[in-house]
């Protein structure tokens, strides 16, 4: 602390970035100093002023960093215009570097855990969080989901698909959405980014060790890196760099929290006992308590029924009203399409009118549907093709809730088909289906 009452700033009060940089404010010196500034003035009673002065240097950071065109914020600002990668008219660095905006972009969450909850420099910071969340989604790769090392140049020759920024903007937009700065319109872009570092960057060898790849090792400014283009691609890039793995971490608690999985070790979860009135949907070799329905291709073998890519489909013969369904899914093509049906009626074509759909659809997996409408957003990342994955829907009363691989997702309070039959849809994707089970519970029956 006593550093702070000592080191330099500039005209404006912001603080320089370290002493060898004169002059200079940089997106990383958030992160290093304001979380801890504020934590210790709350801690030991500070001063108001002491606040106030850690809200200035996000305003200083916003007004001399930020990009409108881009949405972006640059790296680095010189005061004085003097280094050789500082623009003389603005003083700006020239390149916008992930890990320095994901710096920028944690520094502001976490202040906030440490600001007073009536300080009015909140709003500010909150702004802040919106304003940067927005650019960066807007440069969020589309394939991947993931970020590149020069933000704004992605598939630009030598860019690559960066960790340590990627982790860092999930972990921050994830916690902004959890601690209510950020809308819920931002899970999509935070569960595909996290969706995509564990599917590309994640790698697990034979001894199941598990490393995070594509780490920049190091970026700067001065003493011959000169900001540009061709500097931040130079820099080494490594396996589990502490600078990645670490928000890695956090983005994987954060995202936790916001699925609203339990913040529980899975070996520690004890087993739900298997209720005695669970009954089979499927006989693992045909289609006895089933119909088929307006044209979906449907066939069973070994266990499994299999989903031709056609449209219509599979319906139970009985109807029901409250239960428990469970069954186990994987698609066989990519941009897969599928879904659930529960308490269906038999009435329109391809597919019943109006009927309440738990979606298997890949970019909109686990949402609640009524008709085509969205009730209930998906929060769920993409599963693998080939992977398999279990779904428990809960229907009681008015209610619903889904639950996938022993995780709940969400609860829906507002059904208004009071009983139906459970469907399986068809919409021109190969999809596979097993181990079809429903438990009637006691507020009501099959019939």
């Amino acid at each position: 602390r006593k550093q702070l009452e000592t080191q330099p700033r500039t005209s404006q009060g912001g603080f320089w970035h370290k002493l060898r940089y004169p002059s200079q404010m940089w997106l990383d010196g958030l992160f290093m100093g304001a979380p801890f500034y504020a934590e210790y003035t709350g801690d030991f009673h500070g001063p108001t002023a002491d606040f106030d002065d850690v809200v200035k240097q996000f305003r200083l950071i916003d007004e001399h960093l930020y990009d409108a065109g881009s949405g972006l914020y640059f790296h680095g600002w010189d005061e004085k215009r003097e280094q050789d990668w500082a623009d003389k008219t603005t003083g700006r660095s020239s390149n916008f570097w992930g890990r320095a905006v994901g710096w920028w972009a944690m520094a502001q969450v976490d202040v906030l855990d440490f600001l007073p909850k009536d300080h009015p420099g909140r709003a500010e910071i909150i702004a802040h969080i919106k304003k940067t969340s927005a650019g960066i989604v807007k440069h969020q790769d589309a394939a991947s989901g993931l970020w590149w090392q020069v933000l704004d140049k992605g598939g630009n020759e030598g860019n690559y698909l960066e960790a340590t920024a990627s982790a860092m903007f999930v972990y921050s937009m994830a916690k902004a959405v959890n601690n209510g700065y950020l809308s819920h319109e931002y899970v999509p872009a935070i569960l595909k980014g996290y969706d995509g570092l564990i599917t590309k960057l994640i790698k697990t060898d034979g001894g199941g060790q598990v490393s995070l790849m594509k780490c920049c090792s190091v970026a700067g400014l001065g003493y011959g890196r000169d900001g540009s283009y061709a500097y931040y691609l130079r820099e080494p890039v490594i396996d589990n760099d502490l600078k990645g793995v670490g928000p890695f971490i956090l983005a994987g608690i954060e995202v936790q929290k916001l699925l609203g999985l339990p913040m529980t070790a899975v070996h520690d979860i004890q087993p739900a006992a298997v209720p005695a009135d669970r009954s089979s949907l499927f006989n693992g070799h045909d289609l006895t308590g089933w119909t088929n329905l307006n044209g979906g291709k449907f066939s069973a073998t070994d266990g499994v029924i299999h989903l031709d890519a056609s449209s219509g489909w599979l319906g139970t013969t009985r109807e029901f009203t409250n239960f428990i369904f469970e069954a186990e899914c994987r698609a066989l093509e990519t941009n897969y399409n599928s879904g659930f049906f529960i308490r269906a009626g038999l009435e329109g074509a391809p597919f019943p009118t109006n009927a309440w759909q738990v979606n298997l659809k890949q970019s909109a997996l686990g949402a609640l549907l009524r008709g085509r409408d969205t009730v209930v957003s998906n929060a769920l990342p993409a599963k693998l093709v080939g992977e398999w994955f279990t779904f428990r829907i809960t229907v009681n009363g008015s209610g619903a809730a889904l639950d996938v691989d022993g995780a709940p997702l969400w609860r829906f309070e507002k059904l208004d088909a009071s009983s139906g039959h459970i469907g399986l849809q068809a919409e021109g994707k190969a999809f596979e289906f097993r181990n079809l089970r429903v438990t009637e519970t006691g507020l009501g029956t099959g019939r």
